[in-house]
């Protein structure tokens, strides 16, 4: 219960679960300290499911299947301690990691930072790595995701079928009143095995459609709440917000972690309050007066599209306070090599029956296909009714000109 009650994990109740979507979905006020506790209670059943059916796994011993077990709970407690005020809203504004690369900080190089120096690091020790021989360099390591053996363990933890995304998707669709995060978690844990060739992360094939629920399900809550017209809106001027008002316009570098975890919700909100007469971004936060869309492509925008809206906004005449450009992106199902970066594995079916060799997901669920394109979010916004139809205008000559070669 130390963890749990440490300063550093109660912040986890002043940072909300879905950034601003509750300016939107009213009922979405939950927060990262309920998403983290779910997620260790999937990352104890999964371990148990895929334990039971897979002898020495995790390891021949009790001592070693124990420290396994503890280990992918710790992580799961604690893989958000690293978030930023409204978790994803403004990730834009963690400064550079490599400018030259243009490689930003992440949340996930945050929490590595708070595990190995915050109030937290001697818990751990003491707790932990004195008596388990757990590393808190391997609790951030599969935390992020990275090579940790046995390696289902980091795939439980960043895979098409983690833990993260078994928890989040329940539990904001619950919250924002939507049914699109819907699937069934107990078959789908219960049918969570590996590969018996490569011992990566798998599903039996009484798990194909609980497997395929989750994805179309992430799918779906991307395309109807996470990248929802006026939800994006909030998160661009809450970016706008903090750049104004944050030294350097960009959130403490890791090294300054003390300063970083002052920063939650609630201190952000005080500074909305604190400028809402003197400052444009933080007015239209306070009294709820957003932009609106005048220009929206497809969700998934073909080529000449893209390129238009590129074309287009490169020579875009329009001040921020008048319009502002939004394109977001994120890739629903990583289906099959070479399109998958390190670490990366597509969910491979497994025949419980022993009959048929191991087989992508995909090969069986055929609907997937159709997801392993990025979904691409691009958007105009207005101040103004005025500047929506000015907007709009001048996309549509833009357009014409360039289709006509002018």
């Amino acid at each position: 219960m130390k963890l749990v009650d440490s300063s550093v994990f109660q912040r986890l109740r002043r940072i909300h679960q879905t950034g601003m979507t509750h300016l939107v979905y009213h009922g979405a006020e939950h927060n990262r300290f309920g998403h983290s506790v779910g997620a260790v209670e999937f990352a104890s059943q999964a371990f148990n499911s895929i334990n039971d059916r897979n002898e020495g796994i995790f390891g021949m011993s009790k001592d070693e299947i124990e420290r396994n077990y503890c280990l992918l709970r710790l992580a799961a407690l604690l893989h958000d301690i690293g978030h930023a005020p409204f978790s994803h809203a403004a990730e834009t504004l963690f400064p550079y990691k490599d400018e030259e690369k243009g490689e930003r900080y992440t949340h996930e190089d945050y929490t590595g930072a708070i595990l190995k120096n915050s109030e937290i690091t001697p818990i751990l020790e003491d707790a932990f790595c004195k008596d388990l021989g757990i590393t808190i360099d391997k609790i951030a390591l599969l935390v992020d995701g990275k090579s940790v053996e046995p390696k289902v363990l980091p795939q439980l933890m960043s895979s098409d079928l983690d833990i993260d995304r078994m928890d989040y998707l329940l539990r904001d669709s619950l919250y924002t009143g939507v049914l699109y995060g819907h699937y069934d978690y107990q078959r789908l844990i219960r049918t969570l095995t590996v590969n018996p060739e490569t011992r990566d992360l798998a599903v039996e094939f009484g798990g194909l459609h609980s497997a395929t629920a989750l994805i179309l399900a992430r799918y779906f809550m991307f395309i109807q709440v996470y990248f929802h017209k006026t939800r994006r809106i909030y998160d661009l001027l809450l970016e706008k917000f903090l750049r104004s008002v944050l030294p350097g316009g960009v959130f403490p570098q890791p090294d300054k972690i003390d300063e970083f975890l002052a920063l939650d919700d609630v201190r952000v909100n005080q500074l909305i309050f604190e400028h809402k007469d003197t400052n444009e971004w933080a007015r239209r936060l306070f009294y709820r007066d957003h932009y609106h869309v005048a220009v929206e492509l497809a969700v998934h925008p073909t080529t000449a599209d893209q390129y238009l809206f590129a074309a287009i906004t490169t020579r875009f005449p329009f001040a921020e306070e008048q319009a502002i450009i939004d394109k977001a992106s994120s890739v629903p199902y990583k289906l099959r090599p070479p399109k998958l970066k390190d670490m990366e594995v597509p969910v491979m079916l497994i025949d419980e029956t022993g009959r048929d060799k191991p087989r992508p997901l995909a090969d069986e669920a055929k609907v997937l296909e159709s997801l392993d394109e990025p979904l691409k979010i691009l958007r105009i916004y207005g101040a103004t009714e005025e500047d929506v139809e000015e907007v709009r205008a001048f996309y549509l000559e833009e357009k014409e000109r360039i289709e006509k070669g002018v």
